[in-house]
């Protein structure tokens, strides 16, 4: 089974911010990315959360404290979806683009580049293949629902992604769509068929221009079950990024109890299908995939280099699924409740 390594690089970074000077950045050419992964013998895939360069002091990131030697793929997050064009939507000009790109208004908009800079590492280290990660999970499901339904909205996003990809040549698409069927906006009785067919038109554009098409997707076998037709998208990914991490942490209401971010296998007191632990660990939901049919060397298991803590309701009830009432206060980096950070936090899918 392959593994991805994403890793969310949150920190380590003492490099200052570049200003925003005109500069012009051009690309060597390079081979094509679907010849270029066939050089992997396993994926190393690192997502990275780009919010993270506005962190302080050694909790900043920027593209320039990147290591692609230790990545076979990189993961920029993120760009969205526009709830009223159809149109792929640039997550942070300021950060993202270039002053002189379309929309940027000679630069107010617009500084550091990102997108160019990023794609740029794959001329120093051939076997690193950038792509965007499209969606995330505060984009939420509604919209991506609304989109998939209509032909004609679904037409208009596959081709403002193509234009995108002229503009921004990365090497490949990430769907992370969370999640069909799922959240407030979605349509569970049609978002299965309709998230196959955004996913079917997209697989044809990219691979018309020899670039790669993976998914960041949910480890909920449920979810798995409402959302996704496993045997249809096994013909459509290069990758299916399972997100095996997250199954636990301070949600409010929805999850007042402990348990552990990642677990890799089935406690007996979790057997129940009532049980909140029910088939929510690695084990269980890499399996639903491989018995759906997703071949092993497509599936890409997640894993979190960070933790979740819990404010516990009782000091003397420590254990899994005891009373919680928060998340342990934020840190000084990411300033999240419930989340602890090592230096390099990172998660791996």
């Amino acid at each position: 089974m392959k593994v991805v390594l994403s890793f969310v690089f949150f920190a380590l970074s003492t490099v200052s911010a570049l200003d925003c000077a005109d500069r012009v950045i051009e690309f060597e050419p390079v081979a094509p990315a679907t010849e270029r992964s066939k050089a992997h013998d396993k994926v190393v895939g690192c997502y990275w959360g780009t919010w993270s360069f506005y962190r302080t002091g050694f909790g900043k990131f920027d593209v320039n404290d990147i290591d692609p030697s230790l990545c076979t793929h990189g993961f920029y997050g993120f760009a969205d979806l526009h709830n009223d064009t159809w149109t792929v939507k640039i997550w942070d000009p300021w950060y993202d683009q270039n002053p002189n790109d379309p929309g940027c208004d000679d630069g107010r908009f617009c500084c550091y580049d990102s997108y160019r800079r990023f794609i740029k590492l794959r001329e120093t280290h051939p076997g690193f293949i950038p792509m965007i990660s499209i969606g995330g999970w505060n984009a939420g499901s509604g919209a991506y629902s609304v989109m998939a339904a209509d032909p004609e909205k679904r037409k208009t996003f596959v081709d403002s992604v193509s234009d995108f990809l002229d503009d921004y040549p990365f090497d490949g698409v990430d769907l992370d769509w969370e999640y069909p069927g799922q959240r407030e906006g979605s349509d569970p009785e049609h978002d299965k068929e309709n998230f196959s067919l955004l996913v079917a038109e997209l697989s044809a554009m990219l691979k018309s221009r020899n670039l790669l098409f993976s998914a960041a997707l949910s480890p909920a076998k449920k979810t798995v079950d409402q959302g996704y037709d496993l045997p249809f998208l096994v013909d459509h990914f290069d990758l299916f990024n399972v997100m095996t991490y997250d199954y636990h942490g301070w949600w409010g209401v929805n999850h007042s109890f402990t348990g552990h971010n990642a677990p890799l296998y089935r406690r007996e007191e979790e057997e129940p299908e009532d049980h909140p632990g029910w088939y929510f660990n690695v084990f269980d939901s890499l399996s639903v995939y491989l018995d759906g049919g997703v071949p092993k060397d497509k599936l890409i298991m997640g894993m979190p280099i960070y933790g979740r803590g819990f404010v516990l309701n009782d000091t003397e009830e420590t254990g899994l699924y005891c009373g919680a009432n928060a998340g342990i206060p934020a840190g000084p980096y990411t300033r999240q409740r419930s989340e602890e950070h090592s230096l390099n936090s990172s998660h791996i899918t």
